[in-house]
């Protein structure tokens, strides 16, 4: 009796100790994997502690299926907070959904959900589900985590499998498995837990490569065809089969891609002249069915609808080219920011995107066939990654280019005159590449007029600027640079101080970063950031230049800074440059990291110039 108490005494305590931090706490998750026959069957059980009103968020449970994965044996309850079950989940409080996004088309990626809340806290919610798959690629991508902000006491993957069944696996942040064999059977477990939630930081490397997680896949597998994971090149080879018999075009479109390329002896010309057809006459959408995530529709059902993902968009210009004698690779890439690397160690499907590789005599094109962009533009998007080039027994990496401190140049010109009022007006005039460039161009191109001067005014102009009028000029079609000009009032320049007048600056706006006795994660800065500003201040009348010009420049690894002034007839020029390197940097070296901005910050922030009344 008393070993009971005492028992359920340290329960009590346990949930009290957690409680104080978090939210919620995954308590145990266990999942149970095994293969036979050529099914892959997973049993997965939670036990979360739900602590507050906030924690609720974890009670609400949507499980994936598809016609490739199929779901059962859902079973749900609640614990309170003495252990005992109060409250079981019916099988009507269980809803299917179509899983489907605002860009798909088709999709067969459904979800099972259902929700379980109790009045009282702490309480516990229990469930588990089984999952068959009929087909697969990769066995488990495992992770102890089920939401950043939350601790997980304790986590158990297993895996059994035929004795001669050969996976492969990686983890990361995760003990090694304990190994047994049995009879006909071998049985891997690995033990995990995620005590300290990581929170994300700016500027840091993908969040997920700081979680605890095993991947599994087998070397051999079938799904639709069969492929292996035994090398990069094998699985390039399977994913070349699937693209098999998907490349024929219809009579009619061969014709007419024959006669926009008639006459004409650049590849390259050809190309671009192909490639506006395709952003013209087609528009992206996804379509997934089945393998729909891995292979794409033919290139007949592209030219018939006019619609794909990138996968069909892509296998359908690959088709294109063909019929124009030009030889084009479909390529894997993992797109987005922040960049993720590739494992190159680890042979398994890593990539989320489809582009086009086109090696030309003399030079190297990279098309993005779900791209409005410019012709040849890899974009922040697809820029400096890893890519698997797909090519018969060839299956190789490459990369995408980088982009260089000039494709991301940002150059703005202010005007600032001075009004009777005090006030200011300032025109702007800037042209713009990388970043902000394609965010303009998405405003001029697919914004209506009013939710442009809406986005403007709240995103782009500067705090305290009131603005009159603006242009956002299309640039011809192929341009990589936008330009933006604007007129605003502000009383946030011209500072009158009794006699004196403080102009102040406008300053580079800048990442507001972590204080370094505060930061854990590293930093990643995917692109260079280069801002070079001209303002020009007029002096108002009866005033003249009343301080000495700090002119300031700063050098270091991670990039530089100038400024620079210069006094004219009737105004003030003050010319500004900041360049910050793309690259990686450790936590060791984020103080001297921290410190370069710092210093560009309180440079920008002081840059006053004292008039004096005559």
């Amino acid at each position: 009796m008393f070993s009971r108490c005492l028992v359920f005494v340290l329960l009590i305590l346990q949930n009290v100790s957690y409680g104080q931090d978090f939210d919620a706490e995954v308590l145990l998750f266990e999942r149970d994997i095994s293969i036979s026959r050529g099914r892959l069957i997973k049993n997965s059980r939670y036990e979360i502690l739900i602590n507050n009103r906030d924690g609720e968020k974890h009670t609400n449970v949507s499980i994936p299926f598809s016609s490739l994965k199929s779901v059962q044996n859902i079973n749900a309850y609640i614990k309170d907070n003495e252990g005992e079950v109060v409250r079981r989940l019916r099988r009507g409080e269980i809803t299917e959904r179509s899983a489907i996004s605002s860009v798909s088309f088709y999709d067969d990626n459904y979800v099972k959900e259902f929700s379980l809340r109790h009045n009282s806290y702490p309480y516990t919610i229990v469930y588990s589900y089984q999952e068959t798959h009929r087909e697969f690629f990769y066995i488990d991508n495992w992770s102890p985590v089920i939401a950043s902000s939350i601790p997980t006491r304790k986590a158990v993957l297993t895996l059994e499998l035929p004795d001669d069944y050969i996976v492969s696996y990686s983890n990361r942040f995760v003990d090694l498995p304990e190994k047994e064999t049995t009879r006909n059977r071998k049985r891997y477990r690995w033990k995990a837990d995620y005590p300290e939630p990581v929170s994300n930081e700016r500027m840091s490397p993908p969040f997920y490569s700081f979680l605890p997680s095993v991947v599994i896949v087998p070397i051999d597998f079938v799904y639709e065809l069969e492929g292996s994971f035994a090398t990069w090149e094998d699985f390039g080879n399977w994913q070349h089969k699937l693209l098999k018999g998907a490349a024929g075009l219809p009579d009619d479109e061969i014709r007419r891609i024959l006669s926009l390329t008639e006459g004409i002896e650049d590849d390259k010309e050809k190309i671009r002249i192909l490639y506006h057809r395709l952003q013209n006459e087609t528009r992206y959408i996804n379509v997934s069915v089945e393998t729909g995530g891995l292979k794409p529709y033919p290139a007949s059902y592209v030219a018939e609808k006019k619609y794909g993902d990138c996968k069909a968009l892509t296998n359908y210009f690959k088709s294109v080219l063909d019929v124009a004698g030009i030889k084009s690779y479909y390529t894997l890439i993992h797109a987005g920011s922040p960049v993720r690397k590739t494992d190159k160690t680890f042979p398994f499907q890593q990539f989320n995107h489809v582009i086009l590789h086109i090696p030309l005599a003399g030079d190297t094109l990279w098309l993005d066939c779900t791209s409005k962009g410019p012709f040849n533009y890899p974009g922040t998007f697809n820029q400096n990654r890893d890519a698997l080039v797909i090519d018969r027994d060839n299956s190789r990496f490459v990369s995408t280019p980088a982009m260089t401190k000039e494709d991301v140049a940002e150059k703005r010109k202010f005007g600032i005159s001075y009004n009777l009022d005090r006030s200011a007006t300032v025109s702007l005039h800037g042209k713009y590449r990388g970043a902000m460039f394609e965010l303009l161009l998405s405003l001029e191109r697919t914004f209506g007029e009013s939710d442009r001067s809406r986005f403007i005014r709240n995103n782009i102009l500067e705090s305290g600027f009131n603005m009159e009028s603006y242009s956002l000029y299309r640039p011809e079609r192929d341009s990589q640079a936008i330009e933006f000009k604007y007129s605003a009032n502000t009383r946030n320049i011209y500072n009158h101080q009794g006699n004196l007048i403080l102009l102040n600056n406008i300053p580079f706006n800048l990442p507001r970063l972590e204080r370094p006795e505060n930061r854990k994660l590293p930093v990643q800065i995917d692109y260079p950031v280069y801002r070079t500003d001209k303002l020009v201040y007029d002096i108002p009348r009866g005033y003249t230049v009343g301080s000495d010009f700090q002119n300031h420049r700063v050098v270091t690894d991670f990039g530089e800074y100038s400024l620079q002034f210069l006094e004219k007839e009737g105004s003030i020029e003050v010319v500004k440059s900041m360049l910050i390197h793309s690259g990686s940097y450790s936590v060791e070296e984020y103080e001297d990291f921290y410190g370069f901005i710092k210093e560009i910050e309180e440079s920008e922030n002081s840059t006053n110039i004292v008039l004096m009344k005559n």
